[in-house]
């Protein structure tokens, strides 16, 4: 029971030392949504431009072929993984829907582990 009693001093030092870690993680935070919205919007748009100019040659060749298949995907993935990772971020990973749970799981984690592990 003595350890019950706190000063004032006391408890505002601790509301001062418990306020900054989260206060860190909301800068955090916002720093990672801003760079994986950046990444995003210049994924989406270099890709574009790669698919146009490519999408027009006439030539076949594997090398065209490649770069096509290879910024089709990348494409997707900033249209489709990156903004979902965002809103995965932004709720902290806590979905009320089962569903949306799974998909972000089947979808998104299997590109990010990839990407990790390499």
């Amino acid at each position: 029971m003595e350890h019950s009693t706190v000063s004032s001093e006391g408890s505002a030092a601790q509301t001062t030392a418990t306020s900054t870690p989260a206060t860190t993680s909301n800068v955090e935070l916002h720093v990672v949504v801003v760079m994986l919205f950046v990444f995003c919007v210049l994924g989406v748009a270099g890709n574009v431009v790669v698919l146009a100019a490519f999408c027009r040659r006439t030539d076949r060749l594997s090398s065209t072929v490649f770069i096509v298949v290879l910024a089709a995907v990348d494409f997707s993935t900033c249209l489709v993984v990156v903004p979902f990772t965002i809103y995965m971020e932004v709720v902290h990973f806590h979905v009320a829907v089962d569903f949306v749970c799974k998909l972000y799981q089947v979808c998104c984690s299997p590109c990010l582990r990839h990407r990790i592990a390499k």
